[in-house]
């Protein structure tokens, strides 16, 4: 892949913009659960990061990623920056990585087009500033594609390299690879075929499912708890979709193969058809702007985290799409580009998420050590327990509340009862049983928001 100085000053450019729209504002915003779940899982040594003993229900991811925030921790501290860092920097990394996929099927319009949307997407910088696992897998997506661009018996060796990371990083690898496969299989096939390419792609995978032996059984227990998983379960409800095994799941990524492959072929045949390529051309260009524009509501997590791992290629088709348009490509990108710059503030400087933060710091500020903290569900602990509060939560059934309460009433006149209640969109107010409970035997003496949260205060009625 030749590049000129022009070129390369260009994607200096994109990568510049990238690295701006990522780390400014990178520690304004609170950690939440999941971020502070990473923490906590990367904290202690590396053998008991590997070991993954936390109790009945399994993690629902792997280690590596732990492993490596957690050396990455060791070095620069835990802070809101400090921990969300890798994901920023790996973020603009995959803008490179865009653009050298582009470059090696494309063009460098093509190529620039794509890493200048991929630079400025509000679904990218979000996860690009949050300490979770997704634009790594992301960039393990990017370069198993990149792999698959050479037709030589050395691309083994990365891409197995490749693939087995992306195995020990996150579950989703299997998802991913199915995808790229099935796009890849078509591509293939209508090409010349080339025995070598398909041989190496066998060979990889097989050696990455090889060295995946080891985590085999965990990968299988966290299938078995998959119908517990929040989106999951609202899948089930609302499609009627009955309760699978894990074998079953594992079924059904050979069935989504097939599908793909069977989907990209007939979409090929019906674009290549000059009556309908106009339309299908802005069907997509449309839906990728209303996409955009929808990133920063702050709702659907479970979904987006599913679509950051395959933006990129959704990207890359979107500019391919704009290439094509000839005479109207500069405007529409322009376009394209403002949409997504706004977005992308919006999504940086105006949706906080849970503030935790805020929260701690006014329980540090206001509450008395005789109060009582009460936290519910159990897992909430865990962001409250990163700001390092001064009095310690209380946690578990009502039945448990109740006998604080009333020993807390014996050992002094006045105890506030101070509940940090979540406020999630379309979730019930009262929001857990400890709630309800308080709300009909003790007094609400005040509730401040903090984002999805919400800080209660009671006392014992007069």
């Amino acid at each position: 892949m030749h590049m000129n100085r022009k070129d390369w000053l260009w994607l200096l450019l994109v990568l510049v913009i990238a690295a701006v729209l990522r780390f400014v504002w990178i520690g304004q915003k609170s950690i939440w659960l999941d971020e502070a779940i990473s923490v906590l899982l990367s904290s202690g040594s590396q053998a008991k990061i590997w070991a993954q003993n936390y109790g009945v229900r399994p993690e629902t991811h792997p280690p590596l990623y732990y492993s490596v925030l957690g050396i990455w921790m060791n070095l620069f501290g835990r802070s809101e920056t400090a921990v969300r860092f890798p994901s920023a920097l790996i973020s603009i990394v995959n803008v490179g990585l865009l653009y050298w996929l582009a470059r090696r099927l494309f063009n460098h319009e093509i190529a620039f087009m794509a890493a200048g949307l991929l630079a400025v997407s509000p679904l990218h910088i979000w996860y690009g500033q949050e300490a979770r696992m997704y634009v790594f897998m992301t960039a393990i997506s990017l370069l198993a594609a990149l792999c698959l661009t050479w037709d030589r018996w050395w691309t083994f060796f990365p891409l197995t390299a490749v693939l087995t990371l992306g195995l020990y990083l996150d579950y989703t690898l299997l998802l991913q690879w199915t995808v790229i496969s099935a796009i890849w299989f078509v591509v293939w096939w209508q090409g010349e075929k080339r025995v070598r390419s398909l041989l190496v792609w066998l060979g990889a995978t097989a050696a990455a499912l090889l060295l995946y032996l080891p985590w085999w059984q965990k990968f299988i227990d966290v299938l078995a708890i998959f119908n517990d998983i929040h989106l999951f379960e609202l899948l089930q409800a609302r499609l009627g979709i009955p309760v699978l095994s894990p074998a079953q799941y594992l079924l059904l990524l050979p069935l989504l193969g097939l599908g793909i492959v069977i989907g990209v072929a007939i979409f090929n045949k019906i674009f290549r058809q000059a009556q309908f390529r106009g339309l299908l051309t802005w069907l997509i260009l449309a839906g990728f702007l209303l996409l955009t524009l929808f990133f920063p509501v702050p709702r659907f997590y479970g979904i987006k985290r599913v679509l950051v791992l395959f933006w990129p290629f959704i990207i890359l088709l979107v500019a391919w799409l704009i290439e094509q348009l000839t005479r109207q490509k500069k405007k529409v990108w322009a376009i394209f580009m403002g949409v997504s710059v706004c977005a992308a503030c919006a999504a940086i400087f105006a949706v906080p998420k849970d503030d935790w933060r805020g929260a701690t710091a006014v329980l540090n500020n206001l509450a008395q050590q005789q109060d009582i903290v009460w936290l519910d569900p159990l897992w909430n602990n865990t962001p409250y327990q990163y700001y390092e509060p001064l009095i310690a939560a209380q946690r578990g059934d009502v039945e448990k509340l109740v006998e604080l309460t009333e020993t807390g009433i014996d050992r002094v006149d006045a105890v506030n009862i101070w509940i940090i209640a979540e406020r999630f969109p379309a979730n019930p107010v009262p929001s857990s049983p400890s709630e309800s409970w308080l709300d009909q035997n003790w007094q609400l003496v005040e509730a401040l928001p903090f984002y999805r949260l919400e800080l209660r205060r009671y006392q014992q009625r007069p």
